[in-house]
C-alpha cells in the first residue's frame, strides 16, 4: 500500500511541479551549470517523464510484490536503476 502511494504523489507531484514555473526555472539552472547548454523544453520535459517513470514504477511494485522484504529490496534495486538511466538519458538527450 505504501508503494502505491509514493507512485500516485510522485505522478500527481510531477504533474503540479510541470506547471510551476519556479521551479522548472531553478532545473534549468543546475542543468545549465552542469551540463552547459542546453534546450530548455527537453530538459523539462524530460525531468516530468521521469517523475512519472518512477511513479508508475512505485505503483507496479506495490500491486506485484506482497511481501515486505521484498517490496523493500525492489524499491532500492528500481531506484538505483532509475538514478543510473536517468543520468544515461540527460547527457545524451537534453544537448
Amino acid at each position: 500500500v505504501g508503494c502505491i502511494i509514493i507512485g500516485t504523489s510522485s505522478i500527481v507531484g510531477a504533474f503540479v511541479g510541470s506547471k510551476d514555473t519556479i521551479s522548472n526555472e531553478r532545473y534549468v539552472e543546475k542543468i545549465l551549470l552542469k551540463y552547459g547548454k542546453v534546450n530548455e523544453k527537453k530538459a523539462i520535459r524530460l525531468k516530468r517523464d521521469l517523475s512519472y517513470i518512477s511513479g508508475i514504477t512505485f505503483i507496479l511494485i506495490g500491486l506485484i510484490l506482497r511481501s515486505k522484504e521484498s517490496a523493500l529490496v525492489g524499491i532500492i534495486f528500481s531506484t538505483l536503476l532509475l538514478i543510473i538511466l536517468s543520468n544515461l538519458i540527460k547527457k545524451k538527450s537534453i544537448k
